[in-house]
């Protein structure tokens, strides 16, 4: 049984190496096609809220495997030795691209609809390196009354159950940063 203290915070791994991230990202760009991202109310496209563009990765995607074991892996370990939930199928990978300006307001990862209405644990992973940008921090209400500020860091994973309101701040160029 996981300790009730647990399950309303957070883990962090690092999961990929820079290079690896880079090899990723040039894969997703040359292979999927970004759209605008909708709400969790199904085609519902609202920039006040989550301003963002979006692709769902292939399960079949050959290319990936190694990704998405490894990202399993993480979520299945990390669920193991702190949350002990009952995990089932686990769904595609959402590959998120932020720009100037983009971001996404507080919001959990439970949606209404299948598959994200069964939602236990939720993991996104910085794929960038923040060198030319402030902001894209993850920030978590944990506790009902703690806010975590997670800056990006490029490889590295964050884990936490998909009920714990979360936010990305807004992404902005760093002065001469490119």
């Amino acid at each position: 049984m996981s300790n009730p203290n647990n399950i309303c915070d957070f883990v962090t791994v690092d999961i990929f190496t820079p290079e690896e991230c880079e090899e990723i990202l040039k894969h997703c760009k040359k292979n999927y096609k970004l759209g605008d991202a909708t709400l969790n109310k199904g085609d519902v496209v609202d920039p006040e809220i989550r301003d963002s563009k979006v692709s769902w990765l292939s399960k079949n995607d050959e290319k990936l495997t190694w990704v998405q074991d490894r990202i399993k892996d993480a979520v299945m370990s990390t669920n193991e030795q702190k949350y002990n939930f009952d995990l089932v199928n686990g769904e595609k990978i959402q590959f998120t691209k932020y720009d100037k300006g983009n971001h996404y307001t507080w919001h959990i990862d439970l949606g209404l609809n299948p598959p994200s209405d069964r939602r236990k644990l939720s993991i996104a992973v910085n794929l960038t390196d923040n060198t030319c940008y402030d902001g894209g921090n993850l920030i978590l209400l944990v506790m009902g009354n703690q806010y975590h500020t997670i800056p990006p860091k490029v490889g590295e994973a964050i884990i936490f159950p998909s009920y714990i309101p979360h936010i990305v701040t807004e992404i902005e160029p760093k002065p001469g940063g490119g």
